[in-house]
């Protein structure tokens, strides 16, 4: 037997034990990306904790089921995270606070289902852990590159 035929008959063994020919709602791909956003937002909320714990300013706010906002007013750096289910995809845009205050550019999370049945965080491609996920969301905002002071004869004008 190929393995054409064996997925055949996985599929159809699938189906009696659910009672039709779709997968069980607990593993369906939008269950488990709902829960994966969850887990984000949590995570994320006691990254800002601990950052608050350890004498940094920072503020997390859920906005609605699908969007959350951090900011750190001390730097003027906010980002809005918004989930989009029927796009597989967790936005991230950085915003100011302050006028004047430069940002850096926001990105994309792709939510990917995986062979083992779970859904996984990918940027441009490559598959990212929660802290990773977190850590490239959460360090412009946290711990933004102070810019090096330029002399004019640097510039060379």
């Amino acid at each position: 037997m190929g393995w054409v035929a064996d997925h055949l008959k996985n599929r159809a063994r699938a189906g009696r034990r659910n009672g039709s020919g779709r997968t069980a709602p607990q593993n369906s791909f939008e269950v488990l990306a709902v829960r994966k956003w969850s887990e984000l937002l949590v995570e994320l909320e006691r990254d800002v904790e601990e950052f608050r714990r350890l004498d940094g300013y920072a503020d997390f706010k859920k906005i609605s089921d699908f969007q959350a906002r951090i900011s750190n007013p001390p730097t003027g750096v906010a980002v809005v995270l918004t989930a989009d289910m029927a796009a597989r995809t967790i936005q991230y845009n950085f915003e100011p606070e302050h006028k004047n205050t430069a940002v850096p550019d926001g990105g994309f999370l792709a939510l990917r289902s995986t062979s083992n049945s779970a859904v996984e965080l990918y940027s441009a491609d490559q598959q990212l852990t929660a802290e990773l996920a977190r850590q490239l969301i959460l360090e412009p905002l946290l711990f933004p590159a102070t810019p090096m002071p330029m002399r004019l004869e640097e510039t060379g004008n």
